[in-house]
Parts: C-alpha cells; sequence; structure tokens
C-alpha cells in the first residue's frame, strides 16, 4: 500500500497581489472583480505552506495517509484593496464585471472561471466540514494580511532591496 499525505492551502495570497491571476493589478492600481468582492475565501502565504509542510513531514504518525487543510486566514478582499491603498497611498479603481464581460475582454474562460470560484465564496477551505488543520501544529504562527501586504508592496516597488 503507498502511504500518502495531501497537503490543501487556501489561495496563495502573493499571487492575488502580484499577479492579475485574481483580477488585481497592482501596477495600473486596478481590481476586475466579479460580484462584490465581499466573500471570504482561505489564503494561505507562500513562506506558511513552507512552514506547514516542514511541520507535516515532522509528524508522520498524524498525517499518514491523511488529507490536511492549512490556511493563513480567510479574507474578503475589500481588506486586501484597502491595505493595498493604504500602504501605496494610491487609490485602487475597482471594476464589477459579469464573467461573460470578462471573458469578452479577452481574460480567458478558465481563468474567469477560476476567479468567479474563488470570489463567490467557494475558496473557503474549512466550509462543509472540512477540517482546518492549523492546531495540529502550533508551532507555525501564520502570517496576517498585513504583514503579506508589507511584503509584496515592497518586493513590488522600483528600486527595492533584494
Amino acid at each position: 500500500m503507498i502511504e500518502y499525505t495531501l497537503v490543501n492551502t487556501g489561495g496563495l495570497i502573493e499571487i492575488a497581489i502580484k499577479t492579475e491571476f485574481y483580477g488585481i493589478n497592482f501596477y495600473e492600481r486596478t481590481f476586475h472583480r466579479i460580484g462584490d468582492g465581499k466573500k471570504l475565501n482561505t489564503f494561505t502565504s507562500l513562506p506558511d505552506t513552507g512552514k506547514y509542510v516542514a511541520a507535516i513531514l515532522k509528524r508522520p504518525e498524524l498525517t499518514k495517509n491523511a488529507d490536511i487543510f492549512v490556511s493563513s486566514f480567510d479574507s474578503d478582499y475589500t481588506p486586501i484593496i484597502d491595505l493595498l491603498e493604504k500602504e501605496t497611498g494610491e487609490k485602487f479603481t475597482i471594476y464589477e464585471e459579469t464573467p461573460e464581460e470578462q471573458v469578452a475582454m479577452g481574460v480567458p474562460k478558465f481563468l474567469v472561471d477560476m476567479r468567479a470560484m474563488l470570489l463567490d465564496g467557494r475558496g473557503v477551505v474549512n466550509r462543509g466540514g472540512t477540517k482546518l488543520w492549523n492546531d495540529e501544529f502550533p508551532e507555525v504562527k501564520p502570517m496576517t494580511l498585513e504583514e503579506v501586504v508589507k511584503q509584496c508592496i515592497k518586493e513590488l516597488s522600483p528600486g527595492r532591496q533584494s
């Protein structure tokens, strides 16, 4: 028998901020959203993903043949945009569009379908009885949304230090 451990994270928050995958364009200060942006999503930072994987590997007796769900935090898109505006000192323009409008604008349908799922509340990990395993790994102190936003802005800003 093959032993396994499946590690499931929330959406990678850095991808939401640094790329247009979720509809945020950091450089143009825009957010093309589907719906009102007020549905919760589960997010996990890239550093937290690594910390959870390391913690999981140290506990094989607990995680053997398990489907593990971990995350940094749940948030809707309003606090993300609010923090981006606060930290950059610039207003983001928000466009509320339907999936059909985004496809007509040239956004690939598979991406629009993914955005729709992540913006309508289906991106919450611990809904429907799914167990969130964060408490099993108390050594992992997840990043906050504010910490992630500040780090992303630092990395995306011109003249940043490597």
